[in-house]
């Protein structure tokens, strides 16, 4: 006894799946570019509008970005805290981690309680600053919304 089979319209098949693929990844990335800005929204208006931190000059506000890069078989949203330059702003870290040491601070004029100003010499100080964190809670607390928007978008691309 022999089976034999033959698959018909092999290269129909494959063109098909070749446009879904495509198709499925360009709605996927368009769906990361939401879900990235809306991250970025609620980080700002959720965490750091008086939440977890106070917002004195609004530097960690305006330093928060989102990015969404397509690396082989998979599409990345993230979010961080980048200041001019692409640089890290170095106290977002401070806050979402915690710090525990010493800390060296630059010589400077400070304003006095009277108005006017006081010089103060360079100095290292002891710092126990315990982790005030904002990007993981907002991770957490989206979760739910990531996993629902990405599903809609793979449900309404197979839907044609």
């Amino acid at each position: 006894m022999e089976v034999t089979s033959e698959l018909i319209g092999r290269e129909k098949i494959i063109n098909k799946f070749d446009g879904y693929t495509g198709m499925l990844t360009g709605e996927i990335n368009a769906a990361m570019e939401t879900i990235a800005a809306y991250l970025v929204a609620y980080v700002k208006e959720r965490k750091l509008s008086g939440q977890v931190l106070k917002r004195k000059t609004g530097a960690l506000s305006r330093s928060i970005k989102g990015t969404v890069a397509r690396q082989p078989g998979q599409i990345v949203a993230q979010i961080t805290s980048r200041s001019r330059g692409n640089a890290p702003l170095p106290y977002a870290a401070f806050w979402e981690y915690g710090f525990s040491g010493e800390e060296s601070v630059r010589a400077h004029v400070r304003k006095t309680a009277s108005g006017g100003e006081a010089n103060v010499r360079a100095f290292t100080r002891k710092v126990n600053q315990a982790a005030r964190p904002f990007f993981a809670p907002t991770r957490d607390e989206n979760q739910g919304y990531v996993r629902d928007m990405l599903q809609a978008t793979i449900n309404k691309a197979n839907s044609k």
